[in-house]
């Protein structure tokens, strides 16, 4: 993907990954921000493996969560169909 937007993330062993942040965005209904990145993985059809996570402050800091629910992911799978017509119409993010 090559966005040239790298971020660090650090899980809760301390191990610190750099990642490619495709995108970021809040859903004002849940008042909840998310991320959208790669780690420029592929999977076995060549696509590029990409990763969301739920963005939560705790003490002043950023942490990445794990979603858990079904229907707040049936929401972030819509949104990111409606990315993917964006893009497809060749209009940029």
């Amino acid at each position: 993907m090559d966005s040239g937007k790298q971020i660090t993330l650090v899980n809760n062993l301390d191990q610190i990954e750099e990642v490619e942040l495709v995108c970021s965005f809040k859903i004002p209904s849940n008042n909840q921000k998310y991320l959208i990145y790669t780690k420029n993985e592929k999977d076995q059809n060549g696509s590029v493996i990409i990763y969301i996570g739920k963005l939560e402050s705790v003490d002043n800091k950023q942490h990445l969560i794990e979603i858990k629910s079904d229907s707040e992911w049936e929401i972030l799978k819509q949104i990111i169909r409606e990315m993917i017509k964006y893009t497809d119409t060749g209009d940029k993010i």
